[in-house]
């Protein structure tokens, strides 16, 4: 598994087999995966204790990091009841 896709099944484990289909056959989905999974691992490297500025763009990221959260959210639970 990718680490771009690692974030996401982290988060949503209960959409693991939903989330690899749709990886596969939206790629609108996976696009904003890999959005969603880069933004993960720029947070990861962020040094917000010592840095304001990364600091500041940290909570930046965290916003979009949760709406691409409830947008996929909403095309996952949309697949699950297909």
């Amino acid at each position: 598994m990718s680490a771009v896709v690692r974030h996401l099944m982290e988060r949503f484990p209960q959409f693991e087999t939903i989330i690899d289909e749709l990886i596969t056959t939206n790629t609108s989905f996976d696009e904003l995966c890999r959005e969603y999974g880069e933004i993960n691992e720029h947070l990861d490297g962020l040094q917000v204790e010592t840095d304001p500025a990364d600091a500041d763009k940290a909570d930046q990221m965290r916003h979009r990091r949760a709406a691409l959260e409830e947008e996929m959210l909403l095309i996952m639970e949309a697949n699950a009841r297909v």
